[in-house]
């Protein structure tokens, strides 16, 4: 699999379980298997707001919110390989949020990440996002 393809998917994988997740389709098991341990150890997320989350601040809050949004939907818009270097992939996409209740209803996130590359599997080391929303 190239590159883009495993990022993609990737990507992709990831907002469906959080989609699920925060819909409560999801059993708690699923938690550490499906998101947690895809997060590196010393993880970081770049708020829309600028504020910088580590991967404990993520899994708390992921965790707490579990079957709080039914109506909650995410899809991946222009996905886009901007590098890859041995051990690492750089990866951009827009993050479409609908039903969203902890930011506006509907809005967008342009969210670039950076990856660790173990073989065909793909750790989340740092993810930034842009997000504004849909008028």
């Amino acid at each position: 699999m190239d590159d883009f393809d495993l990022a993609h998917d990737e990507v992709v994988r990831l907002h469906v379980f959080l989609g699920a997740w925060f819909r409560g389709e999801l059993a708690q098991e699923a938690l550490d298997r499906d998101f947690a341990d895809v997060l590196h150890t010393e993880f970081e997320n770049v708020q829309p707001a600028g504020v910088v989350l580590t991967r404990a601040d993520i899994v708390t809050g992921i965790t707490a919110g579990r079957g709080t949004n039914p109506g909650f939907q995410i899809t991946i818009e222009a996905p886009r390989l901007l590098g890859s270097w041995p051990g690492f992939i750089l990866f951009q996409y827009i993050e479409h949020q609908t039903g969203a209740l902890a930011s506006a209803p509907e809005n967008r996130r342009l969210s670039t990440v950076l990856f660790e590359r173990d073989g065909e599997q793909l750790i989340w080391r740092y993810l930034t996002e842009v997000g504004r929303e849909i008028g």
